[in-house]
């Protein structure tokens, strides 16, 4: 690489790096960044400046403008010129700088809380290292998207995880955690099976390792598919809290332990045998407020996807080398699931010659973002979206962390980097074979008590009936407020019913009438579903435990 300086009233650098010469800025600097910084959303206080040269954009920031800088540089050997101009920007005290591993900005960003930022990323960085800045791009779209997600699906969910808590809740007691086989599979090879389209290339191989005692864990979107293929999963996760999840787990015929979520859908629990069942501990604030009460089950981590709790679930059992297949992360051959996953063959029972199964997956991949990443062989390019990376990103992180040797066996797919990539034959032929097949004992169910839950819920079921009656005044919110902020309980769950009022009111400055009357409807309605619930998980235990 070779760097040529530039004299001038603005200098400048010319950078040669085998074929590519590119200058760092424009004859004219500061009228370059002013149009840049035009382009900035002026609501989001946070610009990242990813590749800072010579300084010109974050200085007009500082002086123009109220935003703060977080400025990214990868290598301090290719800019070794911008030390001083860095530790001049930080002195200021509205510019954060980050050098290396761009992990550590995410971090950052996570623990400052930060949702929202404008990004500008140095065009002629990333002609230079389109390898680093196009994955800082991958990595941030990744995590804005996740905080996304989580607040969208919060909105959404909120009272579907209520009313799966309440009703699961008469389960909770009499069913093993998870945490009961924590390290138990230690000297166990595990294979994650997702259902991704790749898994076609290796689902025979996954018989061979069955035979040599490895343990097969399934997401619950691929068992209708190890079913038609003649394959027995020894584990299979599932995790989310819609009914139509249950599906996945009741169409096969097989019917593998079962890892599952406490906040998942009630038929699961109502239709699966429960002596097949082990709980873990859910994330949600609603289970949050009462697991006192029946005692832990045991974590997974999740990032938003059932195969990263399928893999930490792995990592729980102690096993090792972890194996992916079927974890494309992709639109492979433009597919999105593995052939005879339950909801293709829902898709398929709809297509008629004016509903064609080419222009659903035209539409999902239009309608997802679509981006072109490296594929699982480094060399090919692959499709996926922000979804997708999403994923990637908890897979990157998690495997740094657990410092167990993971390979990505998918053969398809996205690149994932931290694993080791490898054809599922190869890696059978590398991996020794553990010398008795791992076992679960099958638990007997036993009946345990969960009067001090139902207790408390009388109680919440009276506070109830003395919200409805405030809501009868002309302007209730003042003793509404004093009634919740006495019961915390009671405050948790009259929130979850009401996410959109929530939303509203940190969109607004100022309160007007229309806000409180769909405040007050709001609240009402949510009351409503509470009695419902709480009258229907009173009467059940009998009806479902005897």
């Amino acid at each position: 690489m070779q760097i040529e300086k530039i004299e001038g009233a603005f200098p400048n650098l010319r950078v040669r790096l085998g074929e590519k010469e590119v200058s760092l800025h424009s004859a004219y600097p500061y009228r370059e960044a002013e149009r840049i910084v035009k382009h900035f959303n002026s609501a989001i206080p946070v610009v990242v400046v990813a590749g800072v040269g010579l300084g010109y954009v974050v200085d007009y920031i500082l002086t123009s403008t109220r935003y703060t800088v977080i400025a990214y540089e990868h290598d301090e050997s290719f800019a070794p010129w911008n030390g001083e101009i860095l530790r001049r920007f930080e002195a200021t005290g509205r510019v954060k700088v980050f050098r290396g591993d761009p992990q550590i900005l995410l971090d950052y960003l996570a623990e400052e809380g930060i949702g929202e930022l404008n990004l500008f990323i140095h065009r002629p960085y990333a002609i230079l290292f389109p390898e680093v800045y196009d994955r800082l791009h991958g990595m941030l779209t990744a995590y804005l998207s996740r905080r996304q997600i989580n607040q969208a699906t919060a909105r959404r969910f909120q009272k579907l995880w209520v009313r799966n808590v309440l009703k699961n809740s008469v389960f909770y007691p009499v069913l093993p955690g998870v945490k009961e086989l924590f390290g138990s599979g230690k000297g166990y090879p595990a294979v994650i099976i997702g259902a991704g389209p790749s898994l076609v290339k290796n689902a025979s191989l996954l018989k061979e390792a069955k035979k040599r005692h490895w343990i097969l864990i399934a997401t619950d979107t691929v068992l209708s598919y190890l079913d038609r293929v003649g394959i027995e999963a020894d584990f299979v996760v599932s995790v989310d809290p819609q009914d139509k999840n249950a599906l996945y787990l009741l169409a096969a015929k097989q019917r593998p332990f079962l890892i599952l979520d406490s906040g998942a859908s009630f038929l699961t629990l109502v239709h699966y045998p429960l002596d097949r069942v082990f709980l873990y501990d859910t994330v949600l604030p609603v289970y949050r407020v009462f697991s006192h009460l029946w005692g832990e089950k045991g974590e997974l981590q999740c990032g938003g996807s059932v195969s990263t709790t399928a893999f930490d679930f792995a990592v729980q059992l102690g096993c090792e080398p972890l194996v992916f297949v079927g974890q494309d992360l992709a639109y492979s051959w433009r597919q999105t699931h593995t052939p005879h996953n339950i909801l293709e063959d829902k898709l398929l029972a709809s297509v008629d010659r004016y509903h064609t199964y080419e222009g659903y997956n035209a539409s999902s991949q239009t309608f997802s973002d679509r981006i072109e990443v490296r594929g699982w062989d480094r060399q090919s390019t692959v499709l996926t979206d922000r979804k997708f990376l999403t994923f990637k990103d908890w897979f990157v992180r998690r495997c740094r962390e657990v410092a167990k040797e993971v390979m990505n066996a998918t053969e398809g797919g996205m690149f994932i980097e931290g694993m080791k990539h490898l054809p599922l034959k190869e890696v059978l032929e590398q991996v020794p074979q553990p010398s008795k097949a791992y076992d679960v004992s099958v638990r007997v169910v036993e009946k345990g008590s969960d009067e001090a839950f139902e207790h408390v819920l009388d109680h919440v079921r009276r506070r109830l009936g003395k919200l409805r009656q405030l809501l009868a005044k002309k302007e209730p919110e003042r003793e509404l407020l004093e009634v919740v902020k006495e019961d915390p309980i009671l405050a948790r769950l009259v929130e979850m019913t009401m996410q959109e009022s929530i939303q509203k009111l940190l969109s607004v400055n100022e309160v007007d009438q229309k806000l409180l009357t769909f405040l007050r409807k709001e609240i009402r309605e949510g009351i409503d579903f509470l009695e419902y619930m709480i009258d229907k998980r009173l009467a059940m235990r009998e009806s479902l435990l005897a």
